[in-house]
């Protein structure tokens, strides 16, 4: 049995007429992979901001959406796919 989950470490919202990148991993500058990483955020950014691009894929809230969010942040919701099943591939054998 396997439950899938929607997740990500990096996502965009839209808000009104701006933009949340959100990134749950550690950027520390120590790290190569981590110091690139962010740099390559700041560089997507700043063309959204310019206009240069465009986030098609960007999911929309309001501003009392994001809010109610940050609000609520102890309660959240998961999303479980309903093709769920077992899976008789992705068993280990000794």
């Amino acid at each position: 049995f396997k439950i899938i989950k929607r997740q990500a470490m990096i996502f965009e919202l839209k808000i009104g007429k701006g933009h949340l990148i959100v990134c749950s991993m550690n950027l520390e500058n120590s790290k190569i992979a981590g110091t690139y990483l962010k740099a390559q955020l700041q560089q997507y950014a700043e063309k959204l901001e310019s206009g240069e691009i465009l986030a098609a894929n960007a999911f929309t809230l309001k501003p009392t959406q994001l809010q109610s969010i940050i609000d609520n942040k102890y309660s959240c919701q998961s999303i479980l796919a309903t093709d769920q099943g077992f899976d008789a591939l992705g068993q280990l054998k000794a």
